[in-house]
């Protein structure tokens, strides 16, 4: 390492890096940042360094390259391996030669490649201004305001970034800089689920960069945005929301560079406790629910008892730029109930409201929730001599991983007035988050008396 530090030869490279470096020749560009060159590797205090700045480094660069159609950086990016159904055909502009031709083709995919499934490439895309992509069929050049393709199309972006996925115009927001500030939050709230939502779809080779792959937008959303606590705390596998699109999440599976089991990287409130796409559904009409007291059940608390806003909630849990946070618990106070879980095979036999999934009136299709499905019993009305299925059905819970299915009793924390959190009760008195619920008895909770809650 120290030898590179002085000079190298440019042969012992990889070819994805030699071509990179012959772009940037011949656009002229002089300096070039290369994160497999430019980060110590093996160093981990280096490497933590440079993970913090990338929204600095990829920001302020004059241009992104993108080898979107190379799987590996031994196999390069210039030239494409995929041949086209048909050559380009040539139509003379005039009978003069000066004239040119107009070349004509059959269209080209607009697909990237590969590295659209991976986390750390989408951060490096979304922080960048200009973007120069070696597509699987084709080269295109993005920036904020549009996109230009080798094949003639072209596509202008609205000012704001919304019509330009997955490029858009990262925080702060570009647009309405005089809006009302909470205004402003909640749009940066709307992107920032929308960004989870995207990174969520993609791959890590090493499960525990999870936070690492995306602290440069964090840092940035954070300039922005207040997060409210109750709101982030209520994701879901977006399977569960969007039937038929999406595989079921799962707990992180050890790979390669993290191969011990299980992989712990995230407490178990975080989207980050499992592997898959999620869902943070964010209602414009609903925004304000969030911010009223009557609404929001629960309210986080410091180790004093003192309520504490979401920007301290997040200083104690060390900040948007923590890289690595296997565990972070949470103090609150709300109201919990105790539940017992019947399978949904019981649902015929049980006098439901809205719980029937025929008569489903819940923005998340039936269908898609029944595999994770259960029906919730309130535990005091669960004893003899009333009959397991006439039981009265509170709430249905639904398990944020399917496998984890089990017969017995769960806590219940409510959240807002229809829909809350399951948790487990562990042997330190903690709770950890198994799934989520919706309500089927709103005054279930009535009678349940505030309490202190540490969420791990």
């Amino acid at each position: 390492m120290g030898g590179m530090l002085r000079s190298f030869a440019e042969s012992k490279l990889s070819k994805t890096h030699r071509e990179a470096i012959t772009v940037a020749r011949a656009l002229g560009i002089q300096y070039v940042w290369i994160d497999a060159l430019c980060v110590l590797q093996d160093n981990p205090a280096d490497w933590e360094q440079e993970t913090k700045r990338m929204h600095r480094v990829f920001g302020n660069a004059a241009l992104t390259i993108i080898a979107g159609r190379s799987a590996e950086a031994k196999l390069g990016f210039i030239n494409s391996q995929l041949r086209q159904p048909a050559r380009s055909c040539p139509i003379p502009m005039g009978t003069a030669s000066y004239q040119g031709c107009l070349f004509a083709a059959l269209p080209r995919t607009r697909k990237v490649g590969p590295v659209t499934l991976r986390r750390w490439c989408y951060q490096e895309r979304l922080l960048s201004r200009r973007i120069l992509v070696f597509g699987e069929e084709q080269l295109f050049f993005q920036c904020r305001t549009g996109t230009q393709y080798e094949d003639g199309e072209s596509v202008l972006h609205g000012p704001d970034g919304t019509l330009s996925p997955p490029m858009l115009g990262v925080f702060p927001p570009t647009t309405n800089v005089d809006a009302d500030p909470s205004e402003r939050r909640e749009w940066a709230l709307r992107q920032w689920y929308e960004i989870v939502e995207q990174y969520t779809m993609r791959r890590l080779s090493n499960p525990h960069d999870i936070f690492a792959a995306i602290a440069s937008i964090a840092t940035l959303a954070n300039e922005t945005l207040q997060q409210t606590f109750p709101r982030g705390l209520l994701w879901k596998p977006r399977y569960q929301a969007e039937e038929g699109l999406f595989q079921p999440v799962a707990r992180p599976a050890p790979s390669r560079l993290a191969p011990s089991h299980p992989v712990n990287r995230a407490p178990s409130w975080s989207w980050a406790a499992v592997d898959g796409p999620v869902s943070q559904i964010y209602d414009e009409g609903s925004s304000s629910l969030f911010r009223d007291t009557d609404w929001v059940k629960i309210r986080p608390q410091d180790p004093s008892g003192r309520w504490t806003s979401a920007d301290e909630w997040v200083a104690r849990c060390n900040g948007v730029d923590k890289l690595h946070m296997p565990s972070c618990e949470l103090r609150m106070v709300g109201r919990l109930a105790l539940a017992t879980t019947l399978p949904l095979e019981v649902q015929e036999h049980l006098p439901l409201g809205k719980a029937r999934w025929v008569d489903w009136k819940h923005p998340y299709p039936p269908a898609a929730l029944r595999a994770d499905a259960m029906l919730l019993v309130a535990e005091d009305r669960a004893t003899a001599p009333i009959p397991r299925e006439l039981r009265v059905v509170v709430a249905i819970g639904v398990l944020d991983v399917g496998s984890e299915m089990h017969d017995g009793t769960v806590w219940c924390l409510q959240v807002i007035p229809d829909e809350g959190l399951m948790l487990r009760k562990m042997s330190n008195g903690s709770f950890c988050r198994i799934g989520w619920f919706l309500l089927e008895q709103p005054n279930w909770f009535d009678q349940c008396k505030e309490v202190n809650i540490r969420l791990a």
